[in-house]
């Protein structure tokens, strides 16, 4: 196959490799560039990330990292509401990203663009190669389920419109590109519902490190339940602050020494002033989850707004852990209740099944066979790099036939 000539766009560096969607750029980056020409342009969330520099000059071939610089919510939701440009997308958009994408373009004959959306102001009209756009969420409907849990009537009102404004931008920029990917058939329905063309979307699972994981063995007597995600990510936070508040005084109740585990970066001070050093403990980032995974009685993912497929489910799963989570945690998956883990969606549900597991180390470790079964057989690496071989090498064909 001819390797092409590929710039490769995303918000952020996607490292350390912390959260699902860092998770499947880092993936998706690492295989287009043992394969092709990558040049990446990314901005920085803070200066750590700089101290990642040197890896990623020497993987890829040319290296652009900026700064981020984000507008405040207020008063720029409000300003970008009355625009019709969604705030989520352009509350980063900067002259000097705009300036470096130009730069790399003008000097660079590349054959394609494989971007985010949050990158795809970026994007001159004109650029003559193939673009695909990577969508790791529908961010508008992200939104929409964020709004429909709030209170604040303004607040409300004020998501509504940025919800539609994302529906256009989502829907424009699918239009502008020549194939859009998502990582579920829900998501890619999702869009053509709304008016997107089918044909120039296609589904390609994430890039999970399932591949990469070895199974731990977890204490089948343990009473520990245990979350990892982005501390800040706000879907992680409502569904922590629902499962302490609603979930786990019902599990309490009938296991009186079941312990919760909040793992995950940056924590915001409604999560890390949870801990009391006895039934919860907030732990931050934790750079080797082995011995968290061996401590887990049942790994939790109490999510009530989402979009594309949670990393850390299939992780878990990989790991042979008994999971709980909801109907949104698990979409995407095709993943089936009872067989290779437990749903519940109401905080009496949800409570049930977790109380179940701890209380049944015989059920925990058929979930966990069956759940790690199911996801290697679906979810590994070679997956997501095959189908992303086919488009690109279809392209390549298309180019030789027309010169």
């Amino acid at each position: 196959m001819k390797r092409q000539k590929i710039l490769f766009l995303t918000q952020l560096l996607p490292y350390p490799l912390n959260s699902g969607g860092k998770i499947t750029i880092f993936k998706t980056l690492e295989f287009l560039a043992q394969n092709h020409e990558v040049d990446l342009v990314c901005h920085s969330w803070s200066r750590q990330d700089w101290s990642h520099e040197a890896m990623f000059r020497r993987m890829v071939r040319e290296f652009v990292m900026l700064d981020l610089k984000r507008k405040s919510p207020l008063p720029h939701l409000l300003l970008q509401n009355l625009s019709g440009k969604p705030y989520f997308v352009f509350r980063d958009v900067s002259r000097a990203m705009e300036t470096a994408v130009r730069r790399q373009i003008q000097k660079n004959t590349y054959d394609l663009i494989y971007t985010d959306i949050f990158m795809m102001p970026y994007i001159p009209a004109e650029f003559p190669g193939k673009t695909i756009l990577e969508k790791l969420n529908v961010e508008a409907e992200l939104v929409s389920r964020y709004r429909s849990l709030l209170g604040n009537p303004l607040v409300k009102m004020l998501l509504s419109i940025e919800a539609e404004n994302l529906w256009r931008f989502e829907l424009a920029s699918s239009a502008s590109v020549d194939l859009t990917i998502t990582l579920t058939e829900k998501d890619k329905q999702s869009l053509v519902n709304r008016g997107a063309e089918g044909r120039k979307i296609t589904v390609i699972p994430p890039a999970a490190k399932i591949d990469d994981i070895q199974p731990v063995e977890p204490d089948p007597l343990s009473r520990d339940i245990v979350h990892i995600g982005t501390g800040h990510w706000p879907p992680n936070v409502d569904g922590l602050l629902w499962f302490v508040r609603e979930v786990f005084p019902q599990v309490v109740r009938v296991v009186p020494d079941a312990r919760l585990m909040i793992v995950g970066k940056e924590p915001p001070h409604r999560i890390r002033r949870l801990h009391d050093g006895k039934h919860i403990l907030v732990f931050g980032y934790v750079e080797d989850l082995d011995e968290i995974y061996r401590q887990t009685g049942v790994f939790i993912v109490p999510l009530r707004m989402g979009g594309g497929i949670r990393i850390k489910i299939l992780e878990a799963l990989a790991q042979g852990l008994p999971v709980v989570t909801t109907s949104v945690g698990c979409e995407g998956i095709g993943i089936e209740h009872g067989r290779h883990l437990l749903i519940g969606d109401t905080a009496a549900d949800f409570a049930g099944s977790v109380t179940k597991l701890l209380l049944e180390p015989a059920l925990r470790k058929k979930l966990g066979g069956e759940g790690r079964d199911y996801v290697r057989s679906r979810f590994g690496r070679d997956v997501r790099n095959r189908l992303l071989t086919e488009v690109i090498q279809s392209w390549g064909r298309e180019a030789a036939d027309a010169s």
